[in-house]
């Protein structure tokens, strides 16, 4: 019950009937046979109010999933400036404070979709929150990538390199744009984008690692050719409907 409904739980564990009350109902009951118990219990309340009004929560003892709200409806952290309670609205969440609960806003890399909640979840990779009390993280731009959970910006591509799509999660998402192509340096892990050879289309991801593979490849233009042994260098044909292009040894 307590979970369900803290106010009825409160109401009933600080409703206490003395055994004077009961016999002053019995009394009541004997002396007015012909009513109902309901009016009997109804009269007493009626006549006993100070006894029963400390039974009733007190407007600011909020349950889990509210918070303390001031008589302008905004929300407060302390019972000295509270009025009530309201549900908590998107992008907060409610903690347990003195008796009570208070509402406050999600954290930087976080966010909550809806009302009523204890707790914020923080974003995904390849998504971000750089505001407070977020409703929904926002997905990585172009060019942009985050990989771990609870970011609060995204990370820019290196050098000319960016993404084909949004919300990246990870560095190994950017790529070379279109008209350039990864080319390995000298040293096995440094990398950078050249621009694509004469005679040659580099498509959005073309990287040197892919020649022979099916992804993203510099491939000769139609009218010109590339030998399996030099890749990167094409060749123009003298007819070109004998060249239509594509992968090195294709003519």
């Amino acid at each position: 019950l307590k979970a369900v409904s803290k106010g009825v739980y409160s109401f009933l564990k600080r409703m206490s009937v003395s055994m004077e009350a009961v016999e002053t109902m019995l009394k009541d009951k004997k002396l007015n046979v012909d009513d109902s118990d309901e009016t009997v219990a109804c009269r007493w309340l009626r006549q006993h109010e100070e006894e029963w009004t400390p039974w009733i929560p007190s407007a600011t003892e909020c349950v889990a999933g509210q918070g303390l709200v001031a008589e302008n409806g905004s929300y407060v952290l302390s019972l000295l400036n509270a009025s009530g309670c309201r549900w908590c609205r998107p992008g907060w969440y409610s903690v347990s404070s003195r008796d009570t609960y208070i509402c406050k806003p999600c954290a930087l890399g976080q966010s909550q979709g809806l009302p009523g909640q204890e707790v914020c979840v923080s974003c995904d990779g390849g998504r971000y929150s750089d505001g407070g009390a977020a409703e929904r993280c926002k997905l990585c731009d172009i060019g942009f990538y985050q990989e771990k959970v609870g970011g609060s910006t995204c990370i820019a591509c290196p050098g000319p390199m960016t993404t084909n799509y949004k919300a990246a999660d990870s560095l190994a998402d950017c790529v070379c744009p279109g008209g350039t192509y990864r080319a390995l340096r000298q040293a096995p892990d440094e990398a950078g984008c050249d621009p694509c050879p004469p005679g040659m289309e580099c498509p959005l991801g073309s990287d040197i690692r892919n020649l022979g593979g099916p992804l993203q490849q510099p491939v000769s233009k139609p009218g010109y050719m590339t030998l399996r042994t030099e890749p990167l260098k094409a060749y123009k044909c003298e007819g070109a409907r004998l060249c239509p292009g594509g992968p090195a040894g294709r003519c």
